[in-house]
């Protein structure tokens, strides 16, 4: 079995692999306790939310596939946005977001985005570092791996494939479920700032920041 990871770029070849690595990231995050929240109970819409997570990413951030034995389809990805960027920070992303997304969005769905979640991740990182020292760390705001492809060591091909970019400023990361501590713990990961309550209409779930610090230590 080989395992190979490389970054997508716009274009023809990457449309396809958006749209069916969008497909697949459904099931896989269909169980995740922030799904129901962040759609605003629309359920339905959890295939433009994918959509639009990952063509921002193309646009302003990085979008990393893995593959197994294959050149054609995507078995994991990651979204990265490099230090001093992140999700939704430029008119071409807000653009993609609105039209694959946001657009659809009803009244939950933009109180959470807007107000709920931002202030629980803050809660959190703001027991860790300040803003300041965050923003020269890279954000990993997605890791998934396709259903069938889990526990075939997709996720630490993803991760490692960072390692020589992100050494030196360490990584930052968002999750909210318990497992998913435990799986960022193996990849090397620690779990600091506590715990914040992320409340919702469609469900509440407690918000957990992960860390990979830099080779020189704790960001502070």
């Amino acid at each position: 079995m080989t395992v190979t990871v490389r970054r997508l770029v716009p274009g023809p070849e990457s449309e396809d692999m958006v749209e069916d690595t969008a497909q697949w990231l459904v099931d896989s995050f269909a169980d995740d306790p922030i799904m129901l929240p962040c759609l605003g109970g629309q359920a339905h819409l959890s295939i433009c939310l994918w959509r639009s997570f990952l063509k921002a990413g193309l646009v302003g951030g990085e979008v990393h596939v893995a593959s197994i034995d294959s050149d054609t389809r995507t078995d994991g990805v990651a979204i990265w946005f490099a230090p001093n960027t992140d999700l939704g920070e430029t008119p071409d992303q807000e653009a993609v977001w609105y039209e694959e997304y946001g657009k659809h969005m009803n009244a939950d769905a933009t109180v959470f985005w807007n107000t709920s979640y931002e202030e629980a991740c803050n809660q959190v990182l703001d027991r860790v570092l300040d803003k300041e020292a965050r923003s020269k760390m890279w954000h990993l705001q997605i890791l998934g791996t396709r259903p069938s492809a889990q526990r075939r060591g997709i996720a630490r091909a993803l991760i490692e494939y960072m390692n020589d970019r992100t050494r030196d400023t360490g990584i930052r990361l968002e999750t909210c479920t318990a497992l998913n501590v435990k799986i960022y713990t193996r990849l090397g990961f620690t779990n600091e700032g506590g715990t914040a309550l992320l409340q919702s209409p469609h469900g509440d779930t407690v918000m957990r920041c992960m860390f990979k610090w830099p080779c020189s230590g704790n960001g502070n």
